[in-house]
């Protein structure tokens, strides 16, 4: 679950993580759901920023080093950085991720360029075959909604992200097999639907991912291992709403009460340094 809020050049959001770690834990060959220490855990994660810095307050960080099999938090190279945060506030120069995707696209997105809603509900309307959903709410507000069936490289580029730069620039934030993923899945398609209000605001984006044909079209269904399910889907929902409400007030922490966690932040998502 995550929410967030818009206020100019500034933004802030909050993630828990821990309906996520236990859907993947019941998927695990072993099965058995979280280990109890990790169930326990805050598994939350914080940001705010403005177009310069990223502050993050991260303690699933602490709690996934905790779980770690044992390894002492100093042998868990750039990770230990974080994990050493505990509750206290990281901060990142957003200068510093320069061109490294999909890091920029981050930087971007918490330095209040956050992809525009309008340029995803325009994909939908704009495609081959769209369906009119009808008419519902979404929070109280009467909206109208379209559907249809996009691929994976134009959500990419509804949202900013060229395709290719994101197959080429992974660096070692993921699996060796990571640039012919990402190369393979942009021809897959999924649904998408957008409802839009009387006033033209976008309140509703949702999009549902078959993450078995993912790896399937990239030719890596043999490496999820053990007993694979029959159905993978990751389904995203986002709401937009209190469209300018003047109650809307972020602040940033205090840059000398936190500790600059760059480099770290740079090796354990992109592999390099600065």
């Amino acid at each position: 679950f995550m929410s967030g809020e818009q206020d100019g050049e500034l933004s802030h959001s909050a993630m828990d993580m821990g309906a996520l770690f236990e859907e993947l834990a019941e998927l695990a060959p072993a099965g058995g759901g979280m280990p109890p220490e990790l169930a326990a855990a805050d598994l939350t994660m914080e940001t705010v920023a403005d177009r310069t810095t990223m502050y993050l307050r991260a303690p699933m960080f602490e709690a996934l080093a905790d779980t770690g099999g044992g390894v002492p938090v100093e042998q868990l190279g750039p990770m230990a950085a974080l994990a050493e945060l505990g509750d206290d506030w990281g901060r990142v120069d957003l200068d510093a991720l320069g061109d490294v995707v999909p890091l920029n696209d981050l930087a971007g997105t918490a330095g209040g360029q956050a992809m525009d809603p309008r340029a995803f509900f325009d994909l939908v309307a704009g495609a081959d075959a769209v369906d009119e959903l009808g008419d519902a709410e979404v929070r109280g507000v009467a909206v109208q909604g379209l559907g249809a069936e996009v691929t994976m490289g134009e959500l990419f580029e509804a949202s900013g992200t060229d395709p290719e730069e994101l197959a080429g620039s992974t660096g070692n934030a993921l699996a060796d097999d990571a640039e012919r993923f990402f190369e393979a899945i942009v021809d897959v398609s999924m649904p998408v639907e957008a409802w839009i209000d009387d006033d033209g605001y976008v309140r509703r984006l949702a999009y549902e991912m078959d993450l078995l044909e993912m790896f399937e079209s990239a030719g890596l269904s043999d490496d999820l291992g053990g007993d694979v399910p029959d159905e993978f889907a990751y389904s995203f929902t986002m709401d937009f709403f209190d469209y300018g409400d003047d109650s809307i007030a972020i602040e940033l922490p205090d840059p000398d009460e936190t500790v600059d966690i760059t480099d770290a932040f740079l090796e354990v998502y992109a592999g390099s340094e600065t």
